[in-house]
């Protein structure tokens, strides 16, 4: 008999149960089952998940899972998760599925281009190509605030990210054409 005081478990406690478990088969599984039947509440999990199964065959089918999500609430988390410092070891990872999952971070533009300019060469790429995906209109403003940014930063970048920068100033300037 279930205990009357106990709050019933919804689908997404039996989701975490079974992403929190060692079983990589029901996780598998459950990532096949998610993909159509899952909504954006377990994703805060399965991006925990993957900090453990990074450098895993189980974290590749992480991986993939989260590069295939395609609904918009999962932008703001995705930041979320970026600027959490328990996830620095998996940001440039973060910060590659933004432009995997063709999700919209325009909002996000500047936001990137800080990224760009304060993170690891890595993570500055992983945030060049989000910005080279994002689309904006020919005259927003962001676009020239994005430039002036970029260019008043080149003497405080890393040397190793000096030339990506000035590649970066061109990808920019090509959407106001």
């Amino acid at each position: 008999m279930e205990n009357p005081k106990q709050p019933k478990k919804t689908q997404e406690d039996y989701w975490r149960d079974v992403l929190y478990s060692s079983d990589s088969d029901s996780i598998k599984e459950l990532l096949i089952h998610l993909r159509t039947e899952g909504n954006v509440k377990i994703l805060p999990d399965v991006i925990n998940i993957y900090k453990g199964y990074k450098k895993t065959k189980l974290g590749e089918n992480i991986y993939d899972f989260l590069c295939d999500i395609k609904c918009s609430d999962a932008t703001n988390l995705l930041i979320d998760f970026i600027n959490n410092k328990d996830f620095f070891e998996i940001r440039k990872e973060l910060v590659s599925l933004c432009w995997q999952t063709g999700l919209d971070f325009a909002k996000y533009f500047m936001y990137f281009v800080d990224l760009f300019i304060k993170t690891d060469l890595q993570t500055a790429f992983e945030a060049f190509t989000t910005i080279e995906y994002i689309e904006l209109e020919k005259n927003d403003p962001v676009i020239n605030l994005a430039i002036d940014k970029l260019q008043l930063s080149i003497d405080q970048i890393a040397e190793d990210k000096k030339e990506l920068l000035v590649d970066l100033v061109n990808v920019i300037r090509k959407k106001q054409k």
